[in-house]
Parts: structure tokens; sequence; C-alpha cells
């Protein structure tokens, strides 16, 4: 039951992203066929004023949703795991591997909350500057659960390191250090390291084709929406300084 666990994770969070974007397409499409039908010629800019007002309510939502699920299961879960690491047995090794592969869900997770906090912000700062009025209020309180959002998944994260780091004692580095990641993998083994290598190589080429990808979402948007040419262009950015990165660390005989 526990090895079905992931898949049904993965099977409900596929499903909400599908609801999700049934949501956002369904509000696009309603939107632009009710301008249609009441004879109004495609403006973008027009089109992006209409629903300006509902996006910042629709984000208001769901800061409010993940600033409450993650304090409600992250900060309890948290306050657990550091009382199971205080009474672990030294000897235990495999409750000792449990914990670490619990605390590492904590921080992957918790790690997700970050971009997609970002992620909203950014849709509702843009659609903010579009509405023509009376949602400066919602707008702050989007504002003020994105940043109480990030300082908590932050808490988390340092807490979860600092546990792996009790139960681990050979590793280095605090949340703190802006040369955290560079102290953090000096301080593995071998085999972690070679581990660390091959997920580095795998993201670097999901990351180009999401580049390529977002590149002509990106594109049709300043067909579609009006949008600059500013976000296809810093996804080039992007991609060119993954690219640089990647081959000068590849060509480094220190690795």
């Amino acid at each position: 039951m526990n090895a079905n666990k992931p898949k049904e994770t993965k099977k409900w969070l596929r499903f909400g992203l599908v609801i999700l974007a049934g949501m956002v397409i369904g509000v696009l499409v309603g939107v632009g066929i009710a301008m249609v039908t009441k004879g109004e010629s495609w403006d973008p800019a027009a089109f992006m004023t209409r629903i300006a007002p509902a996006t910042v309510y629709v984000i208001l939502g769901l800061f409010a949703v993940m600033t409450v699920a993650v304090a409600v299961y992250g900060l309890p879960k948290m306050k657990k795991l550091e009382q199971e690491v205080k009474n672990v047995d030294p000897e235990d090794y495999d409750r000792q591997d449990q914990l670490d592969y619990e605390l590492d869900k904590v921080t992957e997770w918790s790690g997700h909350v970050q971009p997609v906090s970002f992620i909203l912000l950014a849709i509702v700062i843009f659609s903010f500057l579009r509405c023509e009025e009376g949602t400066v209020v919602p707008f702050l309180i989007a504002d003020g659960l994105c940043m109480v959002c990030l300082a908590i998944s932050f808490v988390i994260q340092k807490k979860a390191i600092d546990l792996v780091k009790a139960l681990n004692p050979e590793k280095k580095g605090s949340l703190l250090d802006a040369n955290f990641s560079k102290q953090w993998s000096d301080s593995c083994d071998e085999a972690e390291k070679i581990a660390i290598g091959k997920a580095a190589y795998q993201a670097y080429n999901v990351a180009s084709k999401m580049c390529v990808r977002l590149w002509v979402v990106t594109v049709l948007m300043m067909f579609l929406l009006g949008t600059d040419a500013l976000a296809p262009v810093c996804i080039c950015i992007l991609w060119i300084v993954m690219r640089i990165v990647f081959i000068r660390e590849c060509k480094n005989p220190k690795n």
C-alpha cells in the first residue's frame, strides 16, 4: 500500500493540474465568446483588461489555500520529525534511512512552493496593472500571503536541512549561507556526487526542451494577447546561460 502511495499522489496532482488548466482555458474561451457575441473585435488589451479583476481574486484564493496547506501540514510535520530525530537510536540505521527519506520529501515539496509562489505573484502583478479600479486591497492581500507562504516554506526547508545534518554529521553548510549549495555538495560522498551529476544532466536536458516549448508559447502570446518580446528573449537568455555553464563544467578538469 505504501508503494502505491506515490503513484496515487502523482495521479491526484495530475488531475488537479488538468482541472486548473481546464478552468483557465474555460475562462479565456468564455470571455472571448462573449466579446464576439457582442460584436466586439478581437483586442488583446481589452481582453486582458476584462479578465484581470477576476484573475486577481483567483490568485488571491490560490495563495490562501496554498498558505494554509503549507502551514497546517508542513509545520506539524516538521515538529514531529524533529522529535523523532532527537529520539532515534544511533544504532538503528534503518530508521535513520527512513527519516532521511521523509526529510528529503519535505525539502522537495517545500522547495516547489517557492517557484509556484513566484509564478502566481507575477500573474497577479500583471493582472493588477491592467485593472481599472477596485483591486488594490485583494492585490495587497495576495502579496502578503505570498510573502507568508515563502517564509513558511523557507523555515520548513531550513529545519529539514538542520535535521538531515543532525542525522549525518558529515554534512556541511547552512541554508542562510550564500555558498550553501557548494558546501553541501562538497560534503557529499562519491555515490551522492554521481547521483547529483546524473540528476543535473537530466535536469539540463529537460530544461533545454522546455525552453524551446516556452519560446513557442510566448511567441504565440505575442500574436494572441499582445505581449512584448521580453518573455521569449529572457527564455533564450536562460537557455544560453545553461548551455555555457553546462559545457564549461563538463570541460572543467576538476570535475
